[in-house]
């Protein structure tokens, strides 16, 4: 990823963060997620007619165990905290939340004016995100609306009279494991609305081997960088602005890009904030990362890059469990053939699948029909060999597929 146009703090954080076993994905989009929360409400991209501060719901999705995502957030999320930036966790109920947003309440002195700019901005992490939603849709709607609320959030309590949360401003870096995302939250339509306001960063393979992962000297010494940036970030205060390149490269990606309604309904929702939200908060973010409130033609472009890379296993998060079950194995097969060059022989596939977590035979059986059916694949005999070959040549669809 340090060969994307992303800014030099996140190239240097992805440096900090090497020699472990977690993803460099997730490495990332935690490193996306602290900078969000140095950003607080004091920042802010307006169109007129779009008006959005640069917070960002992440939620890491891998297999228990696996891939590290408390190790990612450990790394990160102490340096947001070391530049004393708000940072709650374990906040299970709705009222917890706005009780400590109420109780966090900033007063930014503008600078070079003597105006005030209040706000209630924190970061919410959160390693297990099915704990914070288990207290039912109030959490999933008070999640969705907080969102994107940027004046003023007024909450009634039965007991405790009015809460008032001033240019209020949630960040959120969550966790979960497959199995749950799916079930809980991707298959409920009525979630689709906190599902597309989420960046959903799914791996399901630890990042090389490092049995004693040690953090070198020079590691360490990054750590200050990576701090004084938060720091900088931390005065910074005003709206942004596309520049003239900036604005033409967007429009004319797209005008290249358009939806395609036929997409899964689970992901389709992200699609379209994506297309321009998501990409126009990262670009956002990557321009303040790099000191400016100008958002120049190669912050949208890092924007464009890093969500297009991030979307090639995405769906895997919502077809793992239940009646996608085979949907899942499907992707698994097709990302398997791809990194073997497009064929391999069912014995290379059966000892690579025969351990996958309640596969039964008849679900390897559909799996392998199935990708046979849509044309993305075919079985071809060679002697006594039996191969199973890909026949998509689309780079842009199997860049999806690519591990």
């Amino acid at each position: 990823m340090k060969n994307f146009h992303i800014p030099a703090v996140l190239k240097t954080y992805l440096n900090y963060t090497e020699g472990n076993e977690t993803p460099e994905i997730f490495h990332f989009w935690v490193g996306v997620s602290i900078l969000a929360g140095a950003c607080e409400r004091r920042v802010w991209i307006d169109t007129g007619f779009f008006k959005s501060a640069l917070n960002f719901y992440i939620v890491l999705v891998s297999p228990p165990g696996i891939c590290g995502k408390n190790t990612a957030f450990g790394l990160g999320y102490k340096l947001l905290r070391a530049s004393d930036f708000t940072i709650i966790r374990d906040a299970i109920t709705k009222e917890k939340i706005i009780v400590e947003m109420e109780d966090c309440r900033k007063v930014f002195n503008v600078p070079d004016t003597a105006k005030i700019f209040q706000h209630s901005s924190i970061t919410l992490v959160e390693e297990e995100l099915n704990v914070l939603a288990t207290t039912g849709q109030e959490m999933i709607k008070f999640l969705t609306s907080i969102f994107d609320t940027l004046d003023v959030y007024t909450y009634k309590t039965k007991g405790q009279g009015q809460f008032e949360l001033i240019n209020p401003c949630l960040n959120l870096g969550g966790a979960a494991v497959p199995s749950w995302f799916s079930t809980s939250v991707g298959d409920d339509v009525s979630n689709m609305g906190f599902v597309a306001r989420c960046i959903t960063v799914y791996e399901n393979e630890p990042r090389g081997s490092h049995p004693i992962p040690y953090m070198t000297p020079q590691q360490k010494a990054l750590k200050g960088k990576i701090v004084s940036k938060l720091d900088e970030i931390g005065g910074m205060f005003g709206p942004l602005n596309f520049n003239k390149e900036a604005s033409e490269f967007f429009i004319d990606w797209y005008e290249k890009h358009p939806l395609d309604i036929t997409e899964d309904y689970r992901i389709l929702g992200y699609l379209v904030r994506k297309r321009r939200i998501h990409i126009w908060k990262l670009a956002g973010l990557f321009a303040v990362a790099s000191g400016r409130y100008i958002i120049e033609c190669d912050d949208v472009l890092g924007a464009i890059e890093v969500l297009d890379y991030t979307e090639r296993k995405m769906r895997l998060a919502f077809s793992s469990m239940g009646s996608n079950r085979v949907a899942h194995i499907s992707n698994k097969l097709i990302t398997f053939l791809v990194n073997c060059n497009g064929k391999a022989t069912l014995e290379e596939i059966v000892r690579k699948f025969y351990t996958e977590p309640s596969m039964t035979r008849e679900d390897f059986k559909a799996a392998i029909e199935t990708i046979q059916e849509m044309r993305i694949a075919r079985l071809v005999y060679v002697g006594n060999d039996r191969y199973l070959e890909l026949l998509v040549t689309d780079k842009k669809l199997l860049d999806r597929f690519r591990g």
